[in-house]
């Protein structure tokens, strides 16, 4: 019996097609829908207009929302959220982003997630809010104490301005 460790598997895995090889020669099978959702969300790093993006995302969001929660559909509300807080649409990002930490994802997608939520509140200059997102971060993630308090403490300086 050959043992195949994380590693392994993720010095390996440059795409969602290696990954979804990679999972089932483990027997661990990935949703069809899940794959083309990982593909299309692969595509938007390519998209050349904000309206292929935008188009990208939703047909994403669309396709999985019925299914519930999921840590692709995370990723895919995250992706939206950052294009949201790049583009001046404070409030969509802020929807996004709270809906994507009610799912189950990885530590990264949160860390995104609470980050674009701190962002958006503190452009909207809702420093209270910001800063209570930053707080929930530091009590779910601890090991970005350092960060996460540099961050704090940015938004504290920002709030007595």
């Amino acid at each position: 019996m050959q043992i195949v460790k994380s590693s392994d598997i993720l010095h390996r895995v440059n795409d969602h097609i290696q990954a979804a090889a990679a999972l089932e020669s483990l027997s661990i099978a990935i949703p069809v829908q899940n794959l083309a959702a990982i593909a299309v969300l692969e595509k938007t790093n390519q998209a050349t207009s904000a309206e292929e993006k935008v188009n990208a995302f939703n047909s994403v969001i669309r396709t999985l929302e019925p299914k519930g929660g999921s840590s692709v559909l995370a990723r895919a509300l995250v992706m939206r959220s950052e294009f949201s807080l790049d583009s001046g649409r404070y409030q969509d990002a802020l929807t996004d982003a709270k809906q994507a930490l009610t799912m189950p994802t990885t530590i990264q997608v949160s860390r995104r997630a609470w980050r674009i939520q701190a962002d958006a509140h503190t452009s909207l200059d809702q420093m209270d809010d910001a800063l209570r997102c930053l707080q929930d971060w530091l009590n779910h993630d601890p090991a970005f104490r350092s960060k996460i308090g540099t961050e704090i403490e940015r938004v504290r300086r920002l709030s007595d301005a």
